[in-house]
């Protein structure tokens, strides 16, 4: 055979592509492959209790769903478990645990499934079965309401069991103030329109899907006729855009907008259809708490609503916002530069990289020797890094080891 410039290149090619899948392959497996002792701390780094298992989740009203080996008719077969506050197991582990990330305890209740089934069961903490209906795939619960699906079909439950709305709809997953975007599937005129809690039809079945439509401070912004308007919870229009050219639900009294020039730039509109913040940058997100990231020129900055520059724009990515995370990840290259959302620069000394929380009371950060630990929202250590893994903080307990 001959062996040209372009057969080298795809051979090399393979080569790579057979060496990073071996690799990929050895490490899924080690990290789950070899048993392991977690320790559970406390808020103050006190350990508690150790617990051997392959891997392990946040707690969630006392208990922690956990993965590990189990023997089954002279056979290891991979099972999933929870244990208790005091790191005894509750619940043995006979539940399968190839989708564990849909486990976790809410009001009450757990979604499971057992081995060689397709569809998800709901459990309570006894691990009695609440309902026979089951589901073929699962939300989470929200004010004590979660989706359930059937195929496309879309319906919800409440912590009960019981089936509040048939899977007879698509549409968004989730409620925002007690209602819900949905069409009913089979409806020739494929319009959406918001049920309560109840099933019953609030706001009739009149509008067009075009973006996320969930209400906000009693306000949801919809699209009908192929124009945009915000309505109330009565389904009552509150505001008429002069254009079509609204991005974003409102978030502190304004909307993204945006305007078409050479360039299309975007900026905020207040809803007397001014421009609250004139449009001059390329990419704009919505306010979260006061801020908002945005471009122009390929750089990255934060803003806040009056238009006042809270991180320079000299990054080239930004992450994070002030609700969940409280931080701001800002990327140059290999380089990470952190603000909190005062937007204080986050001196980060020894440390290699910092983590942004989700709604957890400290951040996880990693030092220069790889070793993990934990900050407070300020910044500052709260749990020196000293350990190979760290896991969030979830009702005041975490994993290490």
């Amino acid at each position: 055979m001959l062996f040209t410039k372009e057969n080298i290149k795809q051979i090399q090619a393979i080569f790579n592509l057979l060496i990073y899948s071996m690799v990929l392959f050895l490490f899924v497996n080690n990290s789950y492959g070899q048993k392991k002792t977690f320790s559970c701390i406390d808020e103050n780094g006190k350990i508690l209790f150790h617990f051997e298992s392959h891997y392990i989740r946040p707690y969630s009203e006392g208990l922690a769903v956990f993965k590990t080996k189990v023997e089954e008719n002279g056979e290891q077969c991979w099972r999933a478990g929870f244990i208790n506050e005091k790191g005894k197991i509750a619940l043995p582990p006979v539940y399968d645990s190839r989708d564990i990330s849909k486990y976790g305890f809410r009001n009450g209740v757990s979604w499971v499934k057992m081995p060689g089934e397709k569809k998800y069961t709901l459990i309570n903490q006894y691990g009695d079965t609440v309902s026979k209906k089951t589901y073929e795939n699962v939300g989470r619960f929200n004010d004590g309401i979660c989706a359930v699906y059937n195929k496309e079909r879309m319906g919800f439950i409440d912590n009960s069991g019981k089936e509040i709305i048939p899977c007879e709809y698509s549409g968004e997953s989730q409620f925002n103030e007690d209602l819900v975007f949905v069409k009913k599937i089979g409806d020739k005129n494929e319009k959406y329109g918001f049920l309560n809690k109840s099933g019953e039809t609030v706001i009739p079945f009149v509008y067009t899907k075009t973006r996320d439509h969930k209400f906000i401070n009693g306000e949801c912004l919809v699209t009908k006729n192929d124009s945009l308007y915000v309505i109330n919870k009565n389904g009552d229009i509150v505001y008429c855009p002069e254009k079509n050219n609204i991005v974003h639900q409102f978030s502190d009294g304004m909307a993204v907008s945006y305007v078409e020039n050479e360039k299309k730039k975007y900026g905020f509109i207040n809803k007397h259809n001014e421009w609250n913040i004139l449009p001059v940058y390329d990419t704009v997100t919505n306010f979260i708490n006061g801020y908002s990231i945005v471009a122009t020129d390929g750089k990255y900055g934060v803003i806040n609503t009056k238009n006042e520059i809270i991180i320079p724009l000299d990054y080239d990515k930004i992450t994070g916002n002030c609700d969940r995370t409280e931080l701001f990840i800002c990327y140059n290259n290999e380089t990470k530069t952190y603000y909190n959302c005062n937007g204080d620069k986050i001196e980060i000394n020894d440390m290699q990289e910092i983590k942004a929380r989700r709604k957890e009371k400290y951040f996880i950060y990693r030092d220069k020797y790889n070793k993990w630990g934990y900050l407070n929202h300020n910044g500052n250590i709260h749990i020196p890094a000293q350990y190979d893994f760290v896991g969030s903080f979830s009702e005041g307990k975490a994993w290490i080891y």
